[in-house]
């Protein structure tokens, strides 16, 4: 992998796998730059339509770039190890999320990211499970979604059915006060 670094600061970083994510990135990148991340480590896997150039473009994005098999490299997870090494992010706070992948949580509009960091630190956890929840847009064609929109506001739609608590699912993982969901679209 080649790579282009920039200054990642010491607080929550946010790591990604592209590809042809063009009509995106604005948002992701801005939507966690709200939430105070310190900066991006993206692993661009080939993009043609301009991510690439992008990503290259912003100061706070230490960039990667591969034309590597994406399944060979175990989706990715081979990639973001090495590139969480090469950038030196072990032992702190991570946000891995591909770029069509906003995290949302209670009150995020009010609490950073470092502050959540904090918070799960101070109730002695080391990551946060949480739901995956696909949304969508209305499918009416006039309601596009377009480069530099916001993908929350742009895909207002999701199956609130199909979700179940389920205790024994990943029981290893979890503390036991947490909760599990099973369910959805994927499932």
């Amino acid at each position: 992998m080649n790579s282009r670094p920039a200054k990642l600061g010491s607080g929550v970083a946010c790591v990604g796998v592209m590809k042809n994510e063009c009509l995106r990135i604005e948002d992701f990148l801005n939507h966690y730059r709200v939430l105070d991340v310190s900066g991006f480590v993206l692993i661009d896997n080939g993009s043609t339509d301009g991510t690439l150039e992008y990503a290259l473009d912003q100061p706070d994005c230490t960039v990667f770039s591969t034309t590597n098999s994406y399944s060979a490299s175990g989706f990715g997870s081979q990639w973001i190890n090495a590139a969480v090494g090469m950038c030196d992010l072990r032992n702190r706070w991570l946000v891995v999320a591909d770029l069509d992948e906003l995290l949302v949580y209670d009150r995020c509009e009010r609490h950073s990211l470092p502050d959540l960091a904090g918070l799960l630190e101070r109730a002695n956890l080391d990551a946060l499970p949480c739901l995956m929840l696909d949304m969508y847009d209305d499918g009416d064609p006039r309601n596009s979604y377009v480069p530099g929109m916001s993908m929350i506001d742009a895909s207002p739609i999701f199956d609130a059915s199909g979700y179940g608590r389920d205790p024994s699912l990943l029981k290893s993982l979890l503390p036991a006060t947490a909760l599990a969901i099973r369910g959805g679209p994927r499932a």
